[in-house]
């Protein structure tokens, strides 16, 4: 098997250095307010793109991209090198710190061409760094005089880490636990993939190992500690919207049943006529103090717009992405811009089926990173550098393909007293909820002692059916299970072809 390559470059707040295959080298980062001024107004054009690419989009995004790879990495190069005394000299070369960096990428790619081994750069900020930190670096862009040149994500594996020491991670494991909640509260927009996300997550890690997926709707903030204080998973979704407000990132979360009732009241009574905000919104600094050091997930997925960075005027390390890592989740996801539901929805895919596929959490990042630059017109649109992967120790492996499977446990003996509704009776329905869908519902059991699973009550374009018992399909099994009703089968019609009461 190939080794990867590893390069690592530590950012200061004058000076960037450079570790690779036991050489290191060290440049000045070329950064002045002119640089900052220029990247604040091209990073708010790339974040002012409509969800399809425009005349020119890729024009700036590789202009912003130059711009930030020459401030990295167009200082004048010096070897460090190890005196008999035991000191570091610095020995000044005749070419920028890029050279060392670009030579090496591209002999890995011509001596690993065939190979699935990876060239990994990790970005690491060192708290002078300031808002070196905060600048979209999944952009950088290579000018190459000799043809249009490439964005250095499509070649390389870029990771975010900070200072703290790694955590143990552990081994990879044959199954993994996975919690997905996701919040859409009013008169916020409607995340309409959101309830398809655990149906794909399940369906492409599933492939290969296995998974136990937990699903939280129309998640509140209790409800989500509830979740953790019982079984803390190895990976953490959250689906949700997110905001800046002051120097904190905040997730947005429904209200309890008693305090929309109470906000109601208080609007009844003061007769506003205002739509009432049912989001309650928390500190990512409250997720954070939910995890201890022997009970944190191994990832935490963040599909939640604008907090892979800090607010613009917050110091560095003041993300959300970046606050978990503090709180030593091993590995981070989260969008540095706004992200569409196609995105998102093309991104988890990919991610999830090469991490049940074995390929290391970072490398994963990369490979649906650039499925989304090559859509087309290819590299023309900031969803390929929306997602940032941040790491707190070495890359891994989260999972282990292939895996033999835990045999399902033998049914229980069959109930005389309540009829098995055979599968094809509770198989699939056409969506009820919109005539073009032409999505079919899987009707399945989910909460049935016979521990038969299934994808159930979630068509393909994400609409699902509302709750109601039933009998396991199962035959032989005849316990009570949930299932999703159809618009065409009222409950009380339903309930009686089952031979219930």
């Amino acid at each position: 098997m190939a080794a990867d390559t590893h390069c690592k470059l530590t950012v200061g707040a004058d000076n960037v250095r450079l570790e690779v295959a036991g050489e290191v080298f060290t440049a000045p980062v070329r950064h002045s307010d002119l640089t900052a001024r220029v990247v604040r107004r091209m990073d708010r054009l790339v974040t002012d793109q409509k969800d399809e690419p425009g005349l020119g989009d890729k024009d700036d995004l590789a202009l912003l991209g130059a711009v930030l790879f020459e401030t990295l990495l167009g200082g004048q190069a010096s070897r460090l090198v190890e005196t008999a005394a035991f000191e570091r000299r610095a020995d000044p070369l005749p070419h920028p710190l890029a050279n060392e960096l670009l030579d090496r990428l591209n002999r890995f790619e011509s001596e690993q061409a065939e190979s699935t081994a990876c060239f990994r750069i990790t970005l690491a900020f060192s708290a002078a760094a300031g808002p070196l930190a905060n600048y979209p670096w999944e952009i950088m862009f290579v000018a190459d005089r000799d043809g249009p040149g490439y964005f250095l994500g499509d070649k390389a594996t870029l990771v975010r880490t900070t200072p703290p020491p790694p955590p143990r991670i552990g081994e990879p494991r044959d199954r993994l636990d996975i919690l997905v909640g996701w919040a859409s509260p009013s008169p916020h927009a409607v995340l309409d993939k959101a309830q398809g996300a655990a149906a794909t997550i399940e369906a492409k890690l599933g492939e290969r190992i296995d998974v136990t997926v937990r699903t939280l709707e129309k998640m509140e903030w209790r409800q989500l500690g509830q979740a953790l204080e019982d079984r803390m998973p190895d990976i953490l979704h959250l689906i949700l919207h997110g905001r800046h407000r002051g120097l904190e990132s905040e997730l947005a979360f429904h209200r309890s049943a008693e305090q929309r009732r109470l906000l109601a009241a208080r609007a009844a009574a003061t007769q506003e006529d205002v739509p009432v905000d049912n989001a309650e919104w928390h500190p990512i600094a409250d997720l954070g103090a939910q995890f201890e050091p022997r009970r944190r997930p191994r990832l935490v997925f963040l599909h939640a717009c604008d907090v892979g960075r800090s607010a613009p005027e917050a110091e560095a390390f003041r993300g959300a992405a970046m606050t978990l890592i503090s709180a030593g989740v091993p590995f981070v996801i989260a969008m540095q811009y706004a992200i569409s539901n196609e995105d998102a929805e093309r991104f988890t895919t990919d991610f999830y089926r090469s991490v049940g596929e074995g390929v290391p959490v970072d490398e994963a990042v990369r490979l649906a990173r650039r499925r989304l630059g090559r859509r087309s017109p290819a590299w023309s649109h900031r969803r390929f550098a929306t997602p940032v992967i941040y790491a707190c120790g070495d890359s891994t492996v989260l999972a282990t393909p292939g895996a033999v499977r835990s045999p399902a446990p033998e049914p229980p003996p069959a109930r005389t007293d309540r009829p098995a509704m055979p599968l094809p009776q509770l198989n699939q329905q056409a969506c009820p909820f919109k005539e073009d869908c032409g999505g079919l519902i899987a009707m399945g059991d989910r909460h049935c002692g016979c521990e038969r699973r299934r994808t159930y009550g979630i068509c393909r374009a994400g609409h699902a059916n509302r709750p109601m018992d039933a009998i396991c399909w199962v035959p032989g099994c005849g316990r009570d299970v949930l299932v999703q009703a159809t618009a065409a089968a009222p409950e009380p019609r339903l309930r009686n072809e089952m031979g219930k009461a």
